[in-house]
């Protein structure tokens, strides 16, 4: 099951262009763009998609046509194999009724693209899970992760929309990745959401992303 696309607050000027329009992407964004939303770092490399059923584990890309390098495919298999019996008891309910699990995170790292500025050696950061249907809130997201020592992408934000763009724009050189290695890597964006999850009439989920690049 794909991840679906995740769009800027602001439309841009031109397809390709980098500038922000001051038109809002959704209704919905610009009518909550005054209440606090969480955030959570973006981090600069490969998306991955885990699917979990009662035989094991697959990994794949963003689609299935993405190839995953062999060392990071090394590490997802080590990393989510050997905690297959605990996320069973996490999700047994639904696994048992045939329904499928899908792990949502970010591999980087190595000599994926943009990796090398967090790590030499592959890593990866949960940052959603889907059971069937449903999307479970951050809040359950961050109770599994941290239960099953699962790494999670880092809580960095809480506040407006504008307030997550400013700080960005204005303090992105100081704002540290806190998955690198070093302390002087600059994070890459925010991945912003609600306080409470909310979805727009279409079923979507209200979800935006900030990216430092895309506001300088």
């Amino acid at each position: 099951m794909d991840y679906p696309k995740i769009y800027s607050p602001w439309k841009k000027a031109k397809a390709g262009e980098k500038r922000f329009t001051s038109e809002w992407t959704y209704a919905e964004m610009e009518y909550l763009s005054g209440l606090n939303w969480d955030g959570y770092e973006k981090i600069d490399g490969l998306h991955i998609r885990v699917t979990m059923d009662l035989s094991g584990f697959s990994f794949e890309g963003r689609t299935a046509k993405v190839q995953i390098p062999s060392p990071l495919l090394i590490h997802l298999a080590n990393l989510f194999v050997s905690r297959f019996n605990v996320l069973y008891e996490y999700f047994r309910e639904s696994l048992e009724d045939g329904k499928k699990v899908y792990f949502y995170g970010e591999g980087y790292g190595g000599r994926l693209p943009g990796g090398s500025k967090y790590r030499a050696d592959p890593a990866f950061a949960l940052f959603d899970i889907r059971i069937g249907e449903y999307w479970l809130p951050q809040d359950l997201i961050s109770a599994v992760a941290g239960n099953t020592e699962l790494p999670r992408a880092a809580f960095r934000w809480r506040g407006t929309l504008l307030e997550a763009a400013e700080s960005l724009l204005n303090h992105g050189h100081k704002f540290y990745s806190k998955h690198a290695k070093e302390p002087d890597c600059p994070i890459a964006g925010l991945v912003l959401r609600p306080m409470v999850e909310l979805s727009r009439l279409d079923g979507g989920r209200i979800i935006t992303k900030l990216m430092v690049k895309d506001l300088r």
